[in-house]
């Protein structure tokens, strides 16, 4: 079946091949894969693009009236196709840079350079001219819009496949049946005649009869369809083995078809599985990999702007060993959470897999409950079965150091390939910490990768609180297919299946608890350093806390959070030390806040007298000894020591046995309000402790009063 269309383009009355909607990454991705300059992809189907042009690469020409230029899904993404010898009746008609434009042509390339050939048509838009999504409709009310400019949204039944290769079919629901003239990439879904499909795509007329083109695939399920238990928020992690977005540059040498053929896939997969935070890894470090990824989600979608990568400021170069080459991200639905606080790593600078253990904390927007998602992938195996146990080792080890560490939230959901299984010891290490996982707790079958049997090797793992609020946790089987009849190579994109958790994100009840006095000791021989905020305090292994650092530098070393709320006296006492300040006074001091909010400029501060300060001349440790005021005691205290050097000078400061003590003012064991059917607590993370305030007094997660 022959078909033309009327396109009002910049060729007036130009009569044009329907033309099947992709994204410019698309685009790039068909074009390299043909195998010899000019040849034209698809047999010379035509093609059509929106966005963005990021560079001129010839001007507009009057003689011949055409422009060469390139365009991008967004307005700074680049060279990524380019419009060759576009054609531009007049100067005016030829699209400046940044400007929005509609590239319509046959894709090809010329040696490493992928375009549209020469004799493409171009039509420059403006915002209100940009084509939206209508959103979800039936069929009846898809034919009555008659909208040939607009995408829509419609689901139904597959009645008939007429042809697979092309993607021709027709779809029905309860309001009637129209046929689907070409879906790009149809047979690499797997639809079959009566799954129930969602797609988007745009109103046509054949003659007189009603057509959907430029269908993108949304989504589909086969009739027995399985649902799973669902939570209010849904996290689906997985390794994409090796995803690089530049062709013959990762651990795995890929072809610029075989990167768009696994983007497919992987698109697909995501969008059918509708989480609300995407955490993947083994893919490119590099800030483009991702974005592109979101990008064909929202393309695929139909929803702009929906989802969006995590900003982690990883661009690696090059390097000679390729593990330093990938890493773990995020991207996460806008319209469901948003981030709190900055992408961060357990590791910095060398390290195994420096990349790929990242930490992101989130908060739901329906209600505003948070959680912090740890993203990892551990050292892998080879031939022999204990080759990396010990770096998968440090990995656990640095993990859990840099998760006892976190104060954005006390709920810790732990993900990602860590290439061992339960009874391995980094998992047992994990285990001890106290994590428990989860996939094992709702499936004690579960596996995820493929190495001659299934093998449970990528985890969820969560804390107590954590693991209280979900619901369910599952393996996807779609992608490791050597394990799964169901599932055929040409459909794969990863030896690796997803796995989900659904989360019910919820405040935990406090119960009533008694008053209990304070008699802390910190910073003796053998206790790990208290938290700081630039990571200039550190543990010397002579017995002591130290703090050097040229510069104009300033860190504070912050105790845990004590709950010092309704106390008649508190003291705190220590020895220290220091030489080289030029004012001891004012470059080494105390300060202590009632309010402690996570961090320095959110909280109230005191600053506390220390006296005496030690002679600067000698390493003599010199006791001190504060009575606290009771004003400056809240629920949520925190004492601080804040170190400062000067372009001039830089103290070294050494401080050992730190002594807090406070009394209730009503005595031990005094009672306090039932606070159950008050508002949600605030929850907060101090050195592996969880702190919940409530109505002004803090608790344990089992409500023990600290």
């Amino acid at each position: 079946m022959k078909k033309f269309f009327l396109f009002l383009l910049l060729v007036p009355a130009m009569l044009v091949q329907a033309a099947t909607q992709i994204t410019c990454a698309e685009a790039r991705s068909y074009a390299l894969s043909v195998s010899a300059n000019n040849e034209l992809y698809n047999g010379g189907e035509m093609y059509m693009v929106q966005g963005y042009v990021t560079y001129i690469q010839t001007p507009w020409n009057s003689g011949y009236k055409n422009v060469s230029f390139w365009v991008a899904d967004t307005e700074n993404g680049g060279k990524v196709i380019q419009a060759y010898r576009c054609v531009a009746n007049t100067e005016a008609d030829a699209p400046n840079v940044g400007a929005l434009v509609r590239v319509t042509g046959k894709l090809t390339k010329y040696n490493t350079t992928p375009e549209f050939a020469q004799g493409c048509t171009c039509e420059m838009l403006t915002i209100a001219e940009d084509p939206v999504n209508l959103g979800p409709k039936t069929i009846a009310e898809f034919i009555n819009l008659a909208n040939t400019k607009d995408t829509c949204v419609l689901t139904g039944v597959v009645t008939s496949i007429t042809d697979s290769d092309r993607g021709r079919f027709y779809i029905a629901d309860n309001t009637g049946s129209i046929y689907v003239f070409g879906m790009a990439n149809f047979s690499s879904y797997g639809i079959e005649a009566g799954d129930t499909l969602t797609l988007q795509g745009v109103y046509s007329l054949y003659g007189s009869t009603p057509e959907v083109v430029g269908a993108q695939y949304i989504s589909h399920v086969q009739p027995a369809a399985e649902v799973p238990v669902t939570g209010s928020l849904r996290v689906c992690a997985q390794n994409l083995q090796n995803y690089y977005f530049n062709p013959n540059t990762g651990r795995g040498d890929y072809t610029q078809a075989e990167i768009a053929a696994k983007t497919r896939k992987i698109v697909n997969a995501m969008l059918d599985i509708d989480a609300d935070i995407y955490a993947f890894c083994e893919v490119e470090a590099k800030p483009i990999v991702l974005q592109q990824l979101a990008d064909s989600m929202n393309a695929h979608a139909g929803a702009r702007g929906r989802y969006v990568p995590v900003s982690d400021n990883i661009d690696q170069d090059w390097a000679a060993d390729k593990d330093y080459n990938i890493k773990s991200g995020f991207i996460y639905r806008t319209d469901k959470v948003a981030t709190v606080g900055n992408n961060t790593g357990a590791v910095s600078g060398n390290g195994y897999y420096a990349h790929t253990m990242r930490l992101q904390a989130f908060r739901q927007l329906s209600d505003g409950e948070k959680l912090v998602v740890s993203m990892n992938h551990f050292k892998a195996k080879d031939s022999s079965e204990d080759a990396g146990e010990a770096q998968r080792q440090t990995n656990a080890t640095n993990l859990l150091s840099a998760l006892n560490k976190v104060n954005a939230d006390p709920d810790i959901l732990i993900l990602g390939d860590l290439n061992c299984q339960v009874g391995e010891t980094p998992i047992t290490m994990i285990i001890n910490a106290g994590y428990e996982e989860q996939l094992l707790k709702y499936n004690a079958n579960a596996w995820s990768h493929c190495w001659g049997n299934g093998e449970l090797i990528d985890h969820v793992f969560a804390n107590a609180s954590m693991a209280g609020q979900i619901v369910n946790a599952y393996v996807k089987h779609v992608s490791a297919y050597k394990c799964n009849s169901a599932v055929s190579s040409s459909q794969s994109w990863s030896d690796h299946d997803p796995y989900v958790v659904e989360i019910n994100l919820s405040a935990p009840a406090i119960p009533e608890t008694p008053c209990e006095d304070i008699d802390a000791t910190y910073l003796t021989s053998g206790m790990e350093p208290m938290t700081s905020t630039n990571n200039i305090w550190h543990w010397d292994s002579n017995g002591y806390v130290k703090a050097q650092r040229s510069g104009g530098v300033t860190d504070y070393m912050f105790t845990p959070v004590l709950n010092m709320n309704g106390m008649s006296s508190a003291s705190i006492s220590f020895q220290h030390t220091h030489k080289f300040a030029g004012t001891p006074s004012e470059e080494l001091t105390l300060w202590v806040t009632p309010d402690f909010q996570g961090d320095v400029e959110s909280s109230t501060w005191h600053q506390l007298t220390i006296s005496p300060y030690a002679a600067n001349t000698n390493w003599t440790f010199v006791n001190v000894s504060i009575d606290v005021p009771v004003a400056y005691l809240g629920p949520n205290t925190v004492f601080a020591f804040k170190y400062m050097s000067t372009a001039s000078n830089f103290a070294a400061w050494e401080i050992k046995n730190l002594h807090i003590t406070a009394e209730c003012a009503e005595g031990p064991g005094a009672k306090m309000e039932n606070i159950n059917e008050q508002k949600s607590a605030q929850k907060i993370l101090r050195q592996g402790q969880i702190i919940i305030i409530r109505s002004g007094v803090a608790y344990t997660i089992t409500g023990q009063r600290l």
